[in-house]
């Protein structure tokens, strides 16, 4: 029997420092959906004793889904050009923030809920007696929470509409609002960044009162237990559901999205993702250590890679390549680490899809627990068979996203005369199948976990 771990809710704190930080320009330092996988993660033990946890986590879900699907459309716009289409591009933005906070608020409100009911439930006052105005400590940080984000998401991206409004305007060839944009964006910043502080100061205070009561979370830990007791294979559904979330998230982060030659998606923070859910894999020994190992090497060949192409970019013209040496060799030195990125990218993906091919043989679907007859042997070939169809097509989508990844590195430095400026444009291509591929992947994963489902529902 697996160790029962002690409930704390330091994941569900950690995930709500990923809201706190204001954007700058419209880009989000620490993505929120990070944050939102963190407090679904936090909430998953505490959700199996309370149905009001549950729905917490599901919302949490759900908005982490709209947070990446809101930040890939705002890398298209922004790579679009927002002096080209200035009117598109705050439609977009505004488009984005307004769809975001309509699923962000009614998952903080139910987070909120959540915890109110485990507090009345397994009795933590600290949390529902009532302080000043009738209010507890949670009725107070929830409404201090909603403002916020709502002042954030205002401030924070007031003047980046200024900025596209009057960029499509000019008054005798000057723009006067655009000198105060940087202005304007600075006293946002630090507006939001006051506001953040007091936030985090009452954040804390909840927090650090919730955790001092221990035996509201023995009593908490007690049910769980309990639970687990009785329902044996829960632990390795949840086990096998946070892996297969970790490695989703790793998928959608090896999408290359590129601004000014830069990979805005770094390849290492998804070497990193997908390396935690694998070591969450049940499989033999050496083949975790293959996989992880192959995660780091692609993690630091790609770094690499990234890094050459942008300083390439940034020192050197590519009609440069064929008349001075010092282009020709960092050009050259550009390509090789993007061929090895390739090679690393293929051995991760091989041995990450042989790893979960492991996981379907041991664990998805019915397995007989005593002889197994000659339909029980048909159903199971089938059953494998099937998943290693889906696994053939997982592979053969990300060996056409490498290779248009690789092609994208070795034809962007190119001179653009004539026909090739098009090729400017693979990248577009790129991109498109590797959100294909975390599509099949996604897919395949929760597929997987449909199976385990099945294979423990009796438990």
């Amino acid at each position: 029997m697996t160790r029962n771990k002690k409930i704390r809710f330091g994941l569900v704190f950690a995930g709500l420092l990923f809201f706190f930080n204001p954007y700058f320009a419209v880009i989000d330092l620490l993505p929120d959906f990070i944050g939102c996988l963190l407090i679904y993660i936090g909430l998953t033990r505490p959700a199996l004793i309370n149905h009001t946890v549950r729905e917490a986590r599901a919302a949490f879900l759900k908005l982490a889904l709209i947070d990446i699907a809101k930040n890939v459309i705002l890398l298209i716009g922004m790579g679009a050009g927002s002096t080209e289409q200035p009117t598109a591009l705050l439609l977009i933005s505004f488009s984005a923030v307004a769809v975001g906070l309509f699923f962000m608020i009614p998952a903080i409100m139910k987070l909120f809920d959540a915890l109110f009911s485990l507090s009345t439930l397994d009795d933590c006052p600290a949390l529902y007696q009532t302080k000043k105005k009738g209010l507890s400590r949670l009725d107070l940080l929830e409404r201090q929470t909603i403002r916020f984000f709502f002042l954030k998401e205002g401030l924070c991206l007031l003047p980046e509409f200024a900025a596209l409004t009057v960029s499509a305007y000019e008054l005798d060839g000057k723009i006067p609002l655009y000198d105060f944009i940087g202005l304007m964006r600075t006293v946002a910043f630090i507006t939001v960044l006051v506001l953040g502080i007091l936030w985090l100061i009452r954040l804390s205070g909840v927090f650090a009162a919730l955790w001092r009561d221990r035996a509201f979370f023995e009593r908490i830990e007690k049910k769980h237990s309990t639970y687990l007791a009785t329902h044996p294979g829960v632990a390795i559904i949840r086990r096998y559901g946070t892996a297969f979330l970790l490695l989703f998230a790793g998928a959608l982060l090896l999408c290359d999205f590129y601004l000014d030659f830069k990979n805005v998606l770094p390849d290492l923070a998804a070497a990193i993702l997908l390396i935690a859910g694998v070591l969450l894999l049940q499989i033999t020994p050496q083949k975790k250590v293959a996989t992880v190992a192959s995660l780091l090497a692609f993690g630091v060949i790609a770094t690499v890679s990234s890094h050459l192409s942008y300083r390439f970019a940034l020192d050197f013209a590519p009609s440069a390549i064929a008349k001075d040496q010092a282009a020709a060799d960092a050009y050259f030195q550009m390509w090789v680490f993007s061929l090895l990125e390739l090679f690393a990218f293929l051995a991760v993906l091989a041995l990450l899809l042989l790893a979960l091919r492991e996981v379907i043989a041991r664990q998805a679907g019915y397995l007989p627990t005593g002889a197994p007859s000659e339909f029980d042997q048909r159903a199971r070939k089938e059953f494998l068979e099937e998943f290693d169809m889906r696994l053939l097509i997982c592979f053969v989508v990300g060996f056409l996203s490498a290779l248009c990844s690789f092609l994208y590195d070795y034809i962007k430095q190119l001179p653009a005369d004539g026909s090739l400026y098009m090729l400017e444009y693979v990248w577009v291509v790129d991109f498109a199948f590797a959100l294909l591929f975390a599509f099949f992947f996604g897919n395949l994963l929760s597929l997987v976990q449909k199976g385990i489902g099945q294979r423990y529902q009796y438990d």
